[in-house]
């Protein structure tokens, strides 16, 4: 698949001032507890609303695991980097929920056990199995990780949105015609289709820099769903897979939108 820096190397203007600035208050707020005004509410156009709700998600859960003497978070390698995977999607009290975490969990834990115990044991458990596609990492390693993850999927969102001659390259794929402002909420998803080696998959997508499973669509394949401009991963569920099952290469969109996954 396409990558979006080579892609889009003649009508990118490096916006890299931007987005570090963008990344730095974002990893400040997470990791320093720095407040300020809300970044959404500054970059109303860019819809960043997904990425506070999940990187405050992050935060919360590293306060969390802080508070129960544990110092580093389960992640998942996408592509060639570890990022940390949401904890709280599976590892709540009610009713559990699609993640990758099921197939170990199903396999190792039981439900009467507390949440700290169970992720305790957990992160106990990937350090040693070595057939385990999880890890586990530091805070500090956390933090260097989802700033790389983070730049790349803020800048595609910022381009996306403020480059004229990207926004014209992709103004067809969006749901319907971008009008001159860019913060209408109609205009903000792309179309993007996904074919899967089995078919009558649920099919679900995540951010790239922290692992938070959102319903794609179903059956496969193909299917057709809607992404606001970023980097993603996919994951399904369904005949032909033991368990929920991710594809963890990243997929820039834009450019793609028609991907094809070779994992599930």
């Amino acid at each position: 698949m396409d990558n979006f820096r080579d892609f889009y190397q003649h009508d990118y203007d490096d916006s890299k001032e931007i987005v570090d600035s963008l990344t730095n208050r974002y990893l400040d707020s997470i990791f320093e507890n720095r407040q300020r005004e809300p970044i959404s509410q500054q970059y109303e156009s860019l819809e960043l609303r997904d990425v506070n709700d999940n990187l405050n998600n992050l935060k919360n859960q590293l306060g969390y695991l802080d508070r129960i003497g544990i110092q580093e978070f389960p992640c998942m390698t996408v592509g060639e980097t570890k990022i940390p995977i949401d904890i709280f999607q599976y590892f709540e009290d009610g009713e559990k929920r699609q993640s990758i975490l099921s197939d170990y969990y199903d396999r190792y834990f039981y439900r009467d056990f507390y949440p700290e115990e169970r992720l305790h044991r957990f992160l106990d458990f990937i350090k040693k199995d070595n057939d385990t596609k999880l890890s586990s990492l530091s805070f500090d390693s956390v933090r260097s990780n989802v700033r790389e993850a983070l730049s790349s999927f803020l800048e595609i969102r910022h381009a996306s949105f403020y480059n004229q001659n990207i926004r014209d390259n992709i103004s067809k794929f969006f749901r319907g015609t971008p009008p001159t402002s860019t913060s209408n909420i109609s205009t903000k998803y792309l179309t993007v289709t996904v074919n899967t080696s089995n078919h009558g998959l649920d099919l679900s997508a995540s951010p790239a820099y922290f692992v938070t499973w959102k319903k794609f669509g179903s059956p496969t394949s193909p299917i057709d769903g809607y992404l606001i401009p970023a980097t993603y991963i996919f994951g399904g569920s369904g005949v032909g897979l033991p368990s929920f099952t991710p594809d963890p290469m990243p997929v820039d969109i834009p450019p793609n939108f028609t991907v094809t996954l070779t994992k599930i």
